[in-house]
């Protein structure tokens, strides 16, 4: 709805590849006072379970899901919840992800070669109006 009652508590719920995905923040995650090397990261909670999403919902975002049922929700009836409830999509956006496999060769103080494997994702992303019209800004992420 208009009060953005989830992104407002740094709570995001997605549906992605038709599941749903919560994130929401991990309190105070790994900064005491005096460590700095971590201020400015965000660690996040992530869960595709639909009971975790639903009681984080409820006991986070005080969120009334108006559920009366105490069995395990499948796909069909979070979506039904999520509709019953105040909480609407202001966003659809599409992805499209390249990923890219790096491998470094690294040699610290002894001579053995240590080879390190990452990886490098770039989404090209497309903002799309709630009504399925295209928006024409887009842009690539790396």
């Amino acid at each position: 709805n208009n009060s953005f009652q989830l992104t407002t508590k740094d709570i995001w719920l997605r549906k992605r590849n038709s599941a749903f995905e919560l994130k929401w923040p991990i309190e105070d995650a790994f900064v005491s006072d005096s460590d700095h090397s971590f201020k400015g990261v965000d660690y996040y909670h992530e869960s595709t379970e639909l009971d975790i999403i639903k009681k984080v919902l409820i006991s986070l975002a005080q969120i009334r899901l108006h559920h009366d049922d105490c069995g395990k929700l499948n796909e069909r009836e979070m979506q039904n919840l999520l509709q019953r409830s105040d909480l609407k999509p202001f966003a659809q956006i599409e992805t499209q992800r390249t990923r890219y496999e790096l491998h470094m060769t690294s040699s610290l103080v002894s001579r053995n070669s240590v080879v390190h494997k990452f990886y490098v994702d770039i989404d090209s992303v497309k903002y799309i109006n709630i009504n399925n019209t295209a928006v024409s800004n887009s842009y690539n992420i790396g």
